[in-house]
């Protein structure tokens, strides 16, 4: 969610010469040499670096896949304000990271993901907090346990299709933006996957969506006034964003009240259930964490209701968007390619097995996530000093040969997973193009070690803050692909 302490900055009237001054003053540290030793792209601005080119592209990764093409997988762009930042798509350093407790994330995305989710939500929690919510939760969301919620499933992707239907009967000619058809769609599937019923209540779901929808709209317009406000924030002390929280802002009402009404959710629909004592026999996830708090009081890993209602938010946003994401692009690359819809929806209604066991639907979704990923790009900071081994070396300024680069405390890394899921060295030549044929009959993936939870890819992320719902995607769009569109 960019943009929304730039949003703050306009709303309140702080101007660009105070931005300027304030980085300036948060930024007047002494630079690391060994990043600045590494090649990379000139900035056009000292202002905003390369920010604005890496940021606000016309199409994204018009600079980005160039920089890559020229200067390989790592390389440094400059920040806003002359701050040196590294560039990874190394398949070493980016496996280093994910899996390090020495790299965290950025305070901006920290605070803004604060603002909508409970301070007990995983997304929040820290160190052994978040491996302990980690360990109750990993089993409500494995590759068994969303496949016993096909049938949930299968009815959203029905409901798609009878709405599309609708709306072309109404107008043969008319332009149909899918992608509110397919949230709406998943965050239903979501609701009864998590949740155990459709509404719990109806108005209440309906505002949900409503200021959500309002919420992303709000917050989502990334703009050069919030990539200078990002540059601020990411030095601020955190009781500065707790304060601006309170401002009497659009955006911060709207994001409360988001937060608000995900908590009376969780907290309606675990009152219902010890009400009616529906714990016995359900396949949902509160009903699965309930069961397990009444059972298992003694075994660490259980939740009590107040550690179930704190993920509400969690599960309805975080669940709801990659799925109708991967649909959204899935579903583009149908539309050009009817054979291959034809072909896909042949597999899915003839075999009767899992999507797992069917082969062109594994490498179609795969494809999808490699080409499109969910986060493209994702900003990560050292918490102490470190060291980032590389996968392969790279040449320095000075015409050494570098195999690690030493790091600072507060140093700034982005990396840049689409450009990782783009290597010709890692994906082939054609690495840029869409060819699921690539994952059948063999390798897709040419580089060594395993990086991501799932075929290499970083699509949902990996190590501690792997997606939690990384089975839904795959699953949803196997029960949606037996549907012509």
């Amino acid at each position: 969610m960019p943009g929304i302490l730039g949003y703050w900055l306009v709303a309140t009237g702080v101007g660009a010469p105070t931005v300027a001054l304030i980085l300036l003053f948060c930024l007047g540290r002494a630079a690391n040499w060994s990043i600045r030793k590494i090649p990379g792209p000139s900035a056009p601005s000292w202002i905003f670096g390369n920010m604005t080119q890496l940021l606000l592209p016309k199409q994204y990764g018009d600079h980005e896949f160039n920089w890559q093409r020229s200067h390989g997988a790592v390389y440094r762009i400059k920040g806003c304000f002359g701050e040196d930042r590294l560039m990874l798509s190394d398949s070493g350093a980016l496996q280093s990271i994910i899996g390090s407790t020495k790299f965290e994330h950025t305070p901006v995305f920290h605070n803004m993901v604060k603002l909508l989710s409970d301070e007990e939500s995983l997304s929040v929690v820290k160190g052994e907090r978040h491996r302990r919510l980690r360990a109750a939760l990993n089993p409500r969301f494995s590759a068994a346990a969303v496949r016993q919620c096909e049938p949930t499933m299968q009815r959203a992707a029905q409901t798609i299709t009878e709405n599309l239907n609708a709306m072309l009967d109404t107008d043969s000619g008319q332009e149909i933006d899918m992608y509110p058809l397919l949230a709406t769609a998943t965050l239903t599937a979501i609701s009864q996957a998590v949740l155990g019923c459709a509404t719990v209540d109806a108005e209440m779901i309906k505002e949900f969506v409503r200021k959500n929808t309002r919420a992303a709209a709000l917050t989502a317009g990334l703009t050069s006034t919030s990539i200078l406000a990002d540059a601020i924030g990411a030095r601020l002390p955190e009781w500065v964003w707790d304060l601006a929280t309170l401002l009497p802002l659009e955006a911060f009402s709207v994001l409360r009240r988001v937060r608000q009404l995900a908590r009376r959710i969780g907290r309606r629909v675990v009152q219902e259930k010890k009400n009616a004592a529906l714990h016995e026999g359900g396949n949902d996830v509160f009903t699965q964490l309930l069961n397990s708090e009444r059972s298992d009081k003694m075994k660490r890993a259980s939740l009590t209701e107040e550690d179930v209602i704190a993920q509400t938010s969690l599960f309805l946003i975080a669940g709801q968007e990659p799925a109708a994401h991967t649909l959204a692009f899935g579903l583009l690359e149908l539309g050009r390619n009817l054979q291959l819809q034809d072909r896909l929806r042949g597999e899915v209604l003839s075999s009767g097995l899992a999507y797992t066991d069917m082969p062109l639907l594994n490498a179609f979704i795969k494809e999808i996530l490699r080409l499109y990923p969910i986060s493209p790009l994702m900003e990560r900071v050292a918490v102490e000093d470190t060291i980032i081994p590389l996968a392969e070396c790279i040449t320095a300024v000075t015409g050494e040969r570098v195999s690690q680069i030493p790091i600072r405390r507060g140093q700034i890394v982005n990396l840049a997973i689409a450009s990782y899921q783009r290597l010709d060295s890692l994906w082939g030549p054609d690495a840029h193009e869409f060819k699921p044929s690539r994952w059948l009959g063999g390798a897709a993936y040419q580089g060594g070690g395993t990086v991501g939870p799932y075929a290499n890819l970083l699509a949902f992320f990996g190590g501690p803050r792997t997606c939690l719902g990384s089975e839904f995607p795959a699953t949803f769009a196997s029960n949606t692909d037996e549907h012509r569109f």
